[in-house]
């Protein structure tokens, strides 16, 4: 199957390589401000960076915490909180639409704080609340039971993640229709992407859909294994990796040898 990805990349300058950060080059930690991403991470996005046309990462963490942990790899484009900021050539840009919905989303916050103390709770970007309940899994229940009437009364989505739920703005970006977005640039006709959780599957179906309709050449879909993956997203797998370590090794690997094809990318 490696072997299947090394043939993937036969059209390095038109290629572009697409990852989330949490669970796929940083392990899952309790406390997520001490997540960190794996040994040589940075050196294979670098790597990669030289052979294919682009690589980006799409997280939903804010672009502040991503440029900290990978601060060498300007070369990169980053995606944060699915989309709704995005850093292209070294600018920093939010979406607009953040503005009208900021008021609501930090009234939920103070609610979900107020009536789930126990709970680590994250704000992002005025867009986004994150619940987490990693370090308090019996809370999960209360948590799923709350959160959708208070996304129902202050307008806003909920969607549920690895030992977290999200209560977001309602403005029609995710991380599927971003990396859709990338999907469609003309100079993009093949997409490798790798990732391990909900929305990371959501994405992979995106992108399916596109090489059905003859929309995008070809993607070849990397899932990261975990306990709490999502129904699906292995079946949709081109290929399964056992942790971030084993991604990153992966990608200095796919890297090594289409540079020894003498594929430079750009």
């Amino acid at each position: 199957m490696e072997r299947s990805l090394d043939e993937f990349i036969t059209d390095p300058r038109r290629t572009a390589v697409i990852v989330d950060f949490d669970g796929t080059l940083a392990d899952i930690v309790a406390d997520p401000a001490t997540a960190k991403p794996v040994t040589h991470a940075t050196r294979s996005l670098l790597v990669l960076s030289r052979v294919v046309r682009e690589v980006a990462i799409v997280s939903g963490r804010p672009i502040a915490f991503l440029r900290e942990q990978l601060p060498y790899v300007d070369q990169i484009e980053l995606y944060g909180v699915y989309g709704l900021e995005r850093e292209i050539d070294g600018n920093v840009m939010a979406d607009a639409r953040i503005l009208e919905h900021a008021p609501v989303v930090a009234d939920a916050a103070e609610l979900v704080k107020e009536l789930l103390p126990e709970l680590r709770i994250e704000q992002k970007l005025g867009a986004v609340v994150t619940v987490h309940w990693r370090e308090h899994p019996y809370f999960e229940q209360e948590a799923l039971a709350l959160l959708p009437r208070l996304a129902a009364d202050h307008g806003l989505t909920m969607h549920v993640g690895r030992m977290s739920a999200e209560l977001r703005a309602p403005i029609p970006t995710t991380k599927a229709t971003t990396i859709s977005d990338i999907a469609h640039r003309p100079e993009i006709n093949r997409i490798l992407i790798a990732g391990d959780d909900e929305a990371d599957y959501e994405a992979f179906v995106a992108l399916d859909e596109l090489v059905a309709v003859g929309e995008l050449e070809a993607v070849f879909k990397v899932a990261v294994r975990s306990p709490e993956a999502p129904a699906g997203l292995y079946e949709r797998a081109s290929l399964t990796v056992n942790s971030p370590t084993e991604l990153v090794d992966l990608f200095g690997r796919t890297a090594a040898f289409a540079m020894m094809r003498d594929c430079p990318g750009r």
